[in-house]
């Protein structure tokens, strides 16, 4: 049985905005210092340069957050390709789908569902080629030591991780047409929630509904202009 800890996905060798400290330790996550920033570029940087730099580093920790954590608990049955795309598919079920006619891979940024261009549904494929290395102190079933070993080199192969994203497209939960999005026409997406035009009453964004559409507002409660019930004609211009 393979137990895999819950991870990230690891981060970029040198984050934006990064700088580095005598003592070795990482302090990204701090908000950045011009005069260590502009010590570190060994120059002098404008404050359009500077804007750009946080809005960055904002974009990486937004990103990073966004990022879910592999399945804690698998148990590989098998060394084989199958067995990888079912871990795949366990540990992106339910924030990523696969749009069969579209042919791409489809992510849930906590708002609503975006193509993944960015390459992140590809670098938890990767993360789960390189866990297959667990799988050689306590191989499954009947496979030996050596055996593990062949099937990490495999995994970690480009045709090993394009075998994961292959066959995890049919893994449960995972295909959808493009039908299957934006189906529901009384959700309303915005900003900070999704506003059922039936009922008018706010809620979370969840990747249940599928949305990919996203009004640039924020739902405010105490605005003067409420949303019509359905059925409820709206009041009149003149």
């Amino acid at each position: 049985m393979m137990r895999a800890d819950i991870d990230t996905l690891p981060k970029p060798i040198i984050e934006p905005g990064f700088t580095p400290s005598s003592n070795g330790h990482d302090h990204s996550d701090k908000q950045p210092d011009r005069a260590k920033y502009e010590l570190f570029m060994k120059r002098k940087v404008s404050d359009a340069e500077w804007a750009e730099q946080l809005h960055d580093q904002a974009e990486f920790h937004r990103r990073k957050q966004e990022t879910p954590q592999l399945s804690h608990d698998f148990e590989y049955l098998a060394l084989t390709e199958t067995e990888n795309a079912r871990y795949f598919g366990e540990s992106i079920q339910g924030w990523v789908r696969y749009n069969v006619d579209l042919g791409v891979y489809m992510r849930h940024d906590g708002q609503r569902f975006i193509a993944d261009r960015l390459g992140q549904v590809v670098r938890i494929a990767k993360l789960i080629a390189n866990r297959t290395a667990n799988l050689i102190v306590e191989p499954p079933g009947e496979f030996s030591s050596k055996d593990a070993v062949r099937h990490y080199v495999t995994s970690n192969k480009s045709t090993g991780i394009s075998a994961i994203l292959k066959l995890g497209q049919t893994e449960p939960g995972i295909p959808a047409s493009s039908s299957d999005f934006d189906a529901d026409p009384m959700l309303f997406n915005c900003l900070n929630a999704t506003i059922n035009l039936g009922t008018g009453k706010p809620r979370s964004h969840s990747a249940a509904d599928l949305i990919t559409k996203l009004a640039p507002v924020k739902y405010d409660a105490g605005a003067d202009c409420l949303l019509p019930s359905a059925g409820t004609p709206s009041p009149s211009p003149h």
